[in-house]
């Protein structure tokens, strides 16, 4: 927190940044979900806060809100990449990183959301890099920028289609991580080129892998073919590495009788190992049920109404780092939501999840 420069000048300040910070983490670990419930946790808390930081008073929710406005965001984003590395402990070991966007929708103003892209680590399963995006369709010009600022050296990198393009796989394999970038109509003809050459790898052989998996009242066989023959791909050039052309097949059988079958192709900086690039398609999705769904539904994101300048960017970078802060810490028989009442009402809990040591 100390590294987040002070937005404010000295004569105008009451609490210092630190100080607001702090109770902002408390208050957003205990349940609360708006600047006036941060005021509340923190009078509620005094007792327990000074126990741990001096307070000069209770800091109005329009403190909080005012702060919350005028932090940078980048530093914010830079403390989160500071977190991670520091609960992965593993910096350097090889795992997925999943690229994906999600809009902030309680912060529409004029008609416009925030739009974040998060950067998802599946081993760890926390959230190493975040970024603003002026609007989804500009994902395309921060991704790389968001690239840049991981380590990704040994990673997969998978991102959705509309990111399938060749300056991010550049920006991939120069980071020293290798790549699976779906085909959907993003180039068109790549798409239908890939689609011929894999039509007719997968009327000439076996699956690579087939793989069946049985949930939620369906039952779904995915069939994986991996080619490492790329002559007939005109475009090979311009992807960098490029090693691999993939096509995978989902078929859902559902318990009133019908099925349903997709395709989706994909370009590999991979070797032939249908293993290793199905299980990192697999994997990507884990970032909207791991990660999108729990902010929403633990920290009640999509709910929060915050709106003015940076303070819908800051408090989100503040709940992914709570949330990776609850993954570090969660058992098998935790639920997050039990967590974050636990720490509500047990301040012994709270020092654990945050680390707190007297001297």
């Amino acid at each position: 927190m100390l590294a987040v420069k002070e937005p404010r000048v000295a004569r105008t300040r009451v609490y210092e940044l630190p100080q607001i910070l702090f109770c902002a983490v408390v208050a957003m670990l205990s349940g609360a979900t708006t600047f006036t419930e941060m005021e509340l946790v923190t009078r509620t808390r005094r007792k327990w806060i000074e126990k741990w930081i001096a307070l000069p008073g209770i800091p109005s929710h329009d403190t909080f809100n005012r702060v919350l406005q005028l932090i940078e965001p980048q530093a914010l984003e830079a403390f989160l990449r500071g977190v991670a590395q520091w609960l992965a402990q593993a910096t350097g070991v090889p795992q997925g990183i999943a690229v994906d966007g999600k809009t902030v929708h309680g912060s529409q103003k004029a008609g416009k959301a925030i739009h974040l892209l998060n950067a998802w680590a599946d081993k760890t399963r926390l959230v190493i890099g975040q970024r603003l995006v002026d609007g989804k369709s500009n994902e395309i010009m921060e991704v790389p920028q968001l690239l840049e600022s991981l380590f990704l050296d040994g990673c997969v990198v998978t991102v959705d289609a509309l990111n399938t393009q060749t300056a991010i796989a550049q920006k991939i394999v120069d980071k020293g991580a290798d790549y699976v970038l779906p085909l959907k109509g993003n180039p068109p003809t790549h798409q239908s080129v890939v689609a011929a050459i894999m039509r007719d790898v997968a009327a000439s052989r076996p699956p690579d892998l087939e793989q069946v998996e049985k949930d939620h009242g369906r039952l779904e066989t995915r069939r994986c073919w991996v080619t490492p023959e790329l002559s007939l791909f005109l475009e090979k050039d311009k992807w960098p590495k490029l090693q691999t052309l993939v096509r995978i097949d989902r078929t859902r059988y559902f318990a009133d009788g019908h099925e349903t079958t997709e395709s989706a192709l994909f370009l590999s900086s991979l070797p032939a190992d249908a293993p290793t690039i199905a299980n990192a398609v697999r994997r990507h999705w884990s970032v909207e049920n791991q990660c999108h769904w729990l902010l929403d539904v633990v920290f009640r994101e999509d709910a929060c109404r915050a709106r003015s300048r940076n303070a819908a960017q800051n408090l989100s970078v503040l709940r992914v780092c709570l949330l990776n802060l609850l993954r570090h810490h969660k058992t098998p028989s935790d639920s997050f939501r039990r967590m974050i009442m636990r720490a509500a009402l047990d301040p012994d809990y709270l020092e654990f999840l945050l680390n707190l040591q007297q001297n």
